[in-house]
């Protein structure tokens, strides 16, 4: 179950994007912005940080073993698990060559586009990587242990006071999540 006795960490609380919030994102984009969708399921759904999803490549992407391997500027990189949820949201998407970007974007421009998307869906800014903040608070719901999140997240073994405040900043808005909350996979149909 859930550790109730998180380390304390003095960092900035972060809001957490309300699963309304995320549904209404995630309609936005399918609707408006196939690249910037790309983007926020990859982060909602898998965690990843935003430089990782800007240079993650379609070869990296293994639809078929659920897996995608996030390269690292040292070492063998991280590999994530592509769940359900995430692989039926990818699937929607069409593919390019092996060498070609996921998200074909320089960060200016996918700043500027996910803002554009943002707005459409009436949400405000929740800051840098608010996406990942929320796969966290849904791994801490689930009652996945500190340890193993910071492996998912890529977090260096002595980092468990990022983990644990990340942990920390999505206590309260999960103690509003319900098992049917979390009904995001669903994708809207393009009006």
């Amino acid at each position: 179950m859930h550790n109730d006795k998180t380390p304390s960490v003095h960092h900035h609380s972060h809001p957490i994007i309300a699963v309304k919030e995320q549904a209404s994102l995630l309609r936005a984009a399918y609707q408006t912005d196939e690249v910037v969708c790309r983007a926020v399921v990859l982060a909602l759904f898998g965690g990843l940080r935003r430089r990782e999803i800007l240079n993650l490549k379609f070869r990296d992407i293994d639809l078929t073993r659920n897996v995608i391997q996030i390269p690292a500027p040292t070492g063998p990189g991280r590999m994530v698990v592509i769940s359900e949820i995430m692989a039926k949201w990818l699937a929607r998407f069409p593919v390019g060559a092996p060498d070609d970007k996921v998200i074909p974007l320089t960060p200016w421009e996918f700043n500027r586009r996910l803002t554009r998307v943002m707005r459409v869906a009436g949400l405000r800014s929740f800051g840098k990587d608010f996406l990942r903040r929320a796969y966290c608070a849904y791994t801490m719901w689930a009652g996945v242990p500190l340890a193993m999140t910071q492996k998912i997240l890529g977090h260096a073994p002595g980092a468990q006071s990022v983990t644990a405040h990340l942990y920390k900043s999505g206590k309260e808005f999960l103690t509003k999540l319900t098992p049917s909350a979390l009904k995001l996979g669903d994708s809207p149909a393009k009006e």
